[in-house]
């Protein structure tokens, strides 16, 4: 075979690897919000026609909305736990309010992290400290509530109830 005909082959492979390269598709970004005291239809997006949720509606328009959940207990801490490790509370031994769990359980953060994934979580924790290793950013910091001290001086909140 002449060296021009190789080397045409060899920039067609070429050719074909980098096309293949770039029609995959791209990992999605997806978040998961995990809040307490909220019923299934307590946002506009499922349902509730009072609690304006303009924000949330749209994430849940553009992107996918979970229909079916099931609670593994009431309490916060060991359901987050649950939604963390998918497993049930009783079985990570933190079945009780703020208890951290007894081993380092594989996360859903952790099985993220080693995909490529960036990931972050924000407020309520009390879950101890094994379970944020897989976070790339933590943060629990939260506004100082109106009876703190330190929000004495400032003016009370006139936003808007549309969001």
């Amino acid at each position: 075979m002449r060296r021009s005909q190789r080397f045409s082959r060899f920039l067609l492979v070429m050719t074909l690897i980098a096309s293949a390269e770039q029609a995959r598709p791209e990992r999605p970004n997806f978040i998961v919000f995990i809040a307490d005291d909220i019923g299934w239809n307590d946002i506009g997006a499922y349902g509730n026609e009072i609690v304006q949720t303009p924000n949330i509606d749209r994430i849940a328009t553009e992107g996918v909305k979970f229909t079916n959940a099931f609670l593994t207990t009431s309490s916060c801490s060991p359901s987050r736990i649950s939604i963390l490790t998918g497993r049930y509370p009783h079985n990570t031994g933190a079945a009780e309010l703020h208890t951290e769990p007894a081993v380092d359980f594989p996360s859903i953060a952790n099985q993220l992290k080693a995909a490529g994934y960036y990931s972050g979580h924000a407020g309520k924790w009390h879950m101890g400290d094994i379970l944020r290793s897989g976070f790339d950013l933590r943060s629990t910091s939260l506004p100082p509530s109106s009876t703190s001290p330190a929000s004495r001086s400032r003016a009370p909140f006139r936003g808007r109830a549309s969001g």
